[in-house]
């Protein structure tokens, strides 16, 4: 990595450049003055509102309306035209205006540009405003918006966009205002949204976005006031800690919420005359105006066949289906447009699929939610997560993987990460239970949720692969024991700490009073009651309880101190225990305490800090102080505080009673947490390695990064929705091996299905270093680096598949050993040979969408996860009439991979060469 400095003009040279400008009016340059007479012709100009002086001679064009030139005269540094008549595209706008050098603020709102964001919009790189809100723009928000990096205001709202939010707008780290509302946006928001760390201003209101709001947001700590975000009327949900800081801070958020339908569950007659279809109603709606609509698909997109009365008709009944037919159903929850949001239809995210056949059905595996208390101080718990296999012959086996997944729960803190693991299901076996542990701590969170998601089925399709597990938090208010020396004379007072395990988010309150033990009031304590407050970012309140001083011995008494009546937190414990310390008998022995400790080893992490005795000698009578660095923090005898930042700290434990008192201290040394994986990167193999891609399609010039899409700690794969418009598209994939065991070094494979030109860059993240693999366009081989290095080798752009004869056709059957593509239009399967052992097996199918999917080789690798060829088919007949086949192998066996037309029963057969990495594609397949 090289290093350029930079020098920095003093304030001097820039006030003596600014003397040195002539007094006489530059003219603007040439190629600005085109730009500008360009940019007026794109955008009709002659029809403007106002548009005066345009057109002038030269010299004039910085008193043009609208124009704003720089302080030399000589460039256009902002053009303001909002509400004035302008027509065309925007695209053609921003062609035009790429010929102004030094524009940093372009408002165009409330006009009449149509078409599309274009990506060309990043040659205008100075810009730091743009408004083009209240225009007719159309389709998704390029990618590579991302790149205007000095962007501080970015409206597009009022338009008819559509598509995702890229989580390339996350990447403007100087984005001050965002507004993307009343457009036709779908999907989620993007989960780094909390990276945006001077965002003010955050609309995303009236648009189709779906799922549950990042914890992140959290994060935007610069949103200036209550009006400052708006998420209202979209399909979203957020985690209880994330809603409590959406409503404490009066942000715009519930409101008109639509809710997807859930349960969605079909049912065929036998005979299969009619199909019934039934869900739950989401949670009701608040505005009038909302009804269902159901779509069904036979792998020709979905269509509309029936639209309800209203949010109460949870029950379908559908007849006239064909015979030998699979259907899916998709049921959406829509709103009407309203007042509230002109012209903006706003529906659900569709419901996972549901496939009815009125042919015998195919298993089917779903996993259900958890529900589990947490438990204190480390102490472990057990989610229990039930995966049912439907459908499934008692004389066959299936299995599924299984894993992990954060929420707001985080895997090493709250839960024991699960790797990818695999799970079967005997002959006569339906129901199988896996089990998680959680994590407890003391800490005042509220509840949280980790996933258990499903993979790479066996024998079987998934129909509901994520399973919630939601820890339920049972960390409220504890009221501690305390102690006081009687005195002689007069009253002294007891001091009772009720405390919170960490800073309260919200104002808690609870009622208090005292009640007799062997202490009896008004003989020995002044009988109390009262209201304890602990404020937001506070732990703990303190209550003082007089107690009656006398000169009689006695033994030590103790009277009780209560709790009720919480608001803002549970009571954990409400009772405290209040010794009074008889000091007119024997005196007690001096304290002589240690410290015990439990976890403190990473930021954040909760753990507990308790009081004990070298001698073993009761505690109970102690009056204690906890300080950190000298920093009084608590009076709790067992105490559970958690560290914001790594370092080491020095816990001091300060104990006294009438005999005296002393002190205990130890050091802590709390480690950093790990660096979360980058959303721009692939990270493998426990997150040593990050994998980046940036691809160019040699045809267009146009270039983009690629997506990542994690399958496993091993491997996983890349889309390029920047170049194909497609973020579910796989285009590249990659394995990293620890082969360290027989030569030292871990082993990269890599293969695409494309012929785009891309490059990899590998880090290692424990070692430092970094390996860059090029594949050139035009071409579809791949590779692979043992630790020599990646052989070059030369690999055909289209292979003709040989024609084999047509064995007689069926229809696309699942199975272990063939993949259903396109609607189960063609059917593939895979053999393959070890060049050095001559051993020989065949593919093990693993389906990932309809049109993709990639097969492993178990009997030759032992690993029936392990992913080793990959093989994609796409509809071409629009542009050339055939179908077309691409394939690549994260592997050097030889292998042949038969691909069958089960309606006209053309086979192709594709054979890749031992030893080499190549893949290939051919467009004229079928």
């Amino acid at each position: 990595m090289s290093w350029v400095s930079s020098k920095k003009l003093s304030v001097a040279a820039l006030l003596l450049g600014a003397l040195l400008i002539p007094e006489a009016a530059a003219s603007l340059l040439p190629t600005e003055r085109a730009a500008l007479i360009s940019f007026y012709n794109a955008t009709g100009g002659p029809g403007w509102i106002n548009k005066t002086n345009w057109l002038g001679p030269e010299g004039t064009e910085c008193n043009w309306f609208g124009v704003r030139c720089d302080y030399t005269g000589t460039k256009v540094h902002a053009l303001e035209l909002d509400k004035n008549g302008l027509t065309g595209t925007l695209s053609s706008a921003v062609t035009a205006l790429s010929g102004l050098s030094a524009l940093t603020r372009l408002e165009l709102r409330s006009n009449e540009l149509r078409g599309t964001i274009p990506e060309e919009i990043v040659s205008i790189s100075t810009l730091d405003y743009l408004d083009v809100s209240e225009n007719v723009l159309s389709g998704a928000i390029p990618l590579q918006i991302g790149k205007l990096a000095q962007l501080r205001l970015l409206w597009l709202s009022n338009n008819d966009l559509s598509g995702p939010i890229p989580t390339s707008l996350t990447w403007l780290s100087k984005l001050q205002n965002l507004d993307l509302g009343y457009n036709h946006l779908e999907g989620r928001i993007p989960n780094s949204i909390g990276s945006l760390s001077m965002l003010r201003y955050l609309k995303l209101n009236a648009n189709q976005l779906h799922g549950e709001v990042p914890s992140s947001i959290t994060a935007l700590s610069a949103l200036c006031c209550f009006d400052s975000l708006d998420l209202t009327f979209n399909a979203l949900h957020a985690d209880p800690s994330t809603d409590l800081w959406l409503q404490s801070r009066e942000y715009a958020w519930p409101f008109g919420q639509l809710r997807p339908p859930v349960g969605l569950e079909a049912s065929t007659s036998t005979p299969s005359t009619y199909v019934a279809l039934w869900w739950d109603p989401p949670a009701p709606d608040t505005l009038s105006g909302t009804w269902y609509e159901l779509y069904a698909d036979t792998g020709r997109g979905p269509v509309m066949v029936q639209r309800t009365a209203n949010i109460h008709d949870t029950l379908i009944l559908l007849t006239d289906l064909t015979p030998s037919t699979t259907y899916t159903f998709t049921v959406r929850n829509v709103r009407a447009a309203d007042s509230l949001n002109p012209g903006n239809e706003l529906r659900s995210d569709p419901t996972p699929p549901v496939t009815v056949r009125t042919a015998p059905p195919f298993p089917s595996v779903s996993i259900g939610d958890a529900r589990v208390d947490e438990r204190d101080g480390g102490e472990v718990s057990i989610a229990y997560f039930d995966i049912t296999c439907l459908d499934k012959p008692a004389d066959r086996s299936i299995s599924v993987s299984y894993e992990t997944v954060d929420g707001t729960a985080i895997a090493g803190q709250d839960f024991r990460r699960v790797p990818p693991t695999r799970l079967e299901f005997p002959p006569g076996v339906n129901v199988q239970t896996v089990q998680v542990v959680v994590v407890g701590d003391d800490v005042n969170e509220g509840s949280e949720f980790f996933h258990v998601k499903l993979s790479a089925a066996l024998g079987a399709r998934i129909v509901d692969g994520e399973g919630t597990a939601t820890i339920v938090d049972s960390d409220g208010l504890r009221a501690s024991d305390a102690s006081v020396i009687e005195g002689s004379s007069g009253t002294t007072l007891a001091r009772v700490v009720v405390s919170l395990p960490g800073p309260a988010q919200t104002h808690v309150s609870a009622r208090w009073s005292t009640a007799n033990g062997s202490a009896v009031a008004p003989r020995d304590f002044a009988a109390s009651a009262g209201t304890i407050d602990i404020e937001v970012g506070q732990t703990s309140s303190t209550i003082e309880i007089p107690v009656v001083a006398d000169s009689d011995p006695e033994s030590d008494e103790f009277f009780w101190l209560m709790l009720s009546q919480a608001m803002g937190a549970p009571i954990e414990d409400g009772s405290a225990e209040v010794t009074i310390l008889d000091d007119d008998g024997a005196q007690p022995v001096r304290p002589d305490p240690v410290i015990k400790v439990t976890g403190c080893s990473m930021v954040g992490e909760s753990c507990t800090l308790e009081v004990g005795s070298a001698s073993s000698a009761d505690v109970s009578g102690w009056i204690v102080k906890w300080l950190v660095d000298d920093v009084e923090r608590s009076q709790l005898r067992k105490w559970s505080p958690s560290f914001d930042l790594a370092g080491t700290y020095t816990v001091s434990l300060r104990a006294s009673n009438a005999g005296g008192n002393a002190e205990a201290r130890s050091t802590l040394r709390v480690e950093p947490l790990p660096t979360p994986c980058p959303p721009d990167r692939l990270c493998l193999l426990d997150d040593r390695f990050e994998v980046m891609l940036a691809a160019t399609d040699v045809r267009s010039g146009g270039s983009g990064i690629g997506l990542p899409l994690t399958q496993s700690e091993q491997s996983g794969y890349f889309s390029i929705p920047a170049l194909t418009s497609d973020a579910a598209n796989p285009e590249v994939f990659v394995k990293l091996l620890d082969g360290r065991l027989l030569n030292g070094h871990f082993w990269f494979f890599f293969a695409g299905l494309t012929d785009f030109e891309y490059t990899l860059t590998v880090n290692d993240t424990e070692e430092g270093t970094s390996k860059i693999y090029t594949k050139p366009g035009g071409l579809s081989n791949g590779g692979f680096d043992v630790g020599s290095g990646v052989a070059e080798e030369t690999c055909r752009g289209e292979v003709d598949g040989t024609r084999l004869r047509a064995p007689s056709t069926a229809p696309c059957q699942r199975s272990d050993d063939s993949l259903c593509l396109d609607g189960a239009h063609f059917a593939v399967s895979l053999t393959a040979r070890d060049p050095r052992t001559g051993a020989t097996g065949s593919g093990l199918a693993i389906p990932e969408s309809d049109v993709f999917g990639y097969f492993s080789i178990p009997s030759l690798t032992n690993d029936p996860g392990n992913p080793e060829v990959f093989v994609k088919m796409l509809d071409g007949r629009a542009v050339n009439g055939f179908w077309w086949v691409f394939y690549s192998g994260l592997t050097d066996f030889e292998y042949t991979m038969i691909v069958t037309d089960t309606i006209t029963g053309e086979v192709r057969s594709y054979t890749k060469a031992a030893g080499s990495a190549c893949g290939a594609f051919d467009v004229d397949a079928f």
